[in-house]
C-alpha cells in the first residue's frame, strides 16, 4: 500500500483513528482500583493522550528517519507500538464494559475473565514501554555511524 510508505505513517493513522475514537467515547471511563482508592479517567482523555503521543512519534519518525541505524528495528518499533497501543486501549474498554456487567450467575467467571485481561492488558503496556527504547537506540547509533563515516 503506497500510504504505508514510510512504514511510520501507519502512526499517523492509528493516530487519527484514536483521536476520532476519543468523540465517540465521551461518555465512558476507565475505572482503576489501587488499594480501596478509586481513580475514573475518561476514554476519550486516553485516546487524546495516545493519539498526541502518536503523532509526535510519527514527527520524530519524519525529521529522523534517513538517519537511522536498523531497518529491522525501525518496523518492529513502529508496528509493535501501533499494535501494542490498539491491544491496550481495546483491552481496556472491553475489561470495562466487562466490570459494568458484574450481575448475575456469571459473575465469578466475568472477574476472572476480567482479572485475565487486566494481566494482558499490564503485559502489554510493559512491552509497549521496553519497544520504546528501540527509536532513541536506532537513533543513537544511526548518528554514531554516520559520523565515524
Amino acid at each position: 500500500m503506497k500510504i504505508l510508505r514510510p512504514l511510520h505513517n501507519l502512526l499517523l493513522i492509528v493516530s487519527a483513528l484514536f483521536f476520532l475514537a476519543a468523540f465517540l467515547t465521551l461518555k465512558k471511563t476507565l475505572d482503576i482500583n489501587l488499594y480501596d482508592t478509586i481513580y475514573v479517567v475518561p476514554f476519550s482523555r486516553i485516546f487524546m493522550v495516545c493519539a498526541v503521543f502518536l503523532s509526535l512519534l510519527w514527527l520524530l519518525y519524519t525529521f529522523t528517519y534517513h538517519r537511522l541505524f536498523s531497518k529491522k528495528l525501525y518496523n518492529i518499533h513502529v508496528i509493535g507500538s501501533a499494535l501494542l497501543f490498539i491491544i491496550i486501549i481495546a483491552g481496556s474498554l472491553w475489561s470495562n464494559q466487562l466490570i459494568d456487567h458484574y450481575t448475575g450467575s456469571d459473575q465469578l467467571k466475568k472477574i476472572q475473565l476480567s482479572t485475565e485481561i487486566g494481566n494482558g492488558i499490564a503485559i502489554a503496556s510493559i512491552l509497549l514501554t521496553s519497544i520504546q527504547l528501540l527509536y532513541p537506540l536506532n537513533l543513537i547509533i544511526g548518528l554514531f555511524k554516520t559520523k565515524k563515516r
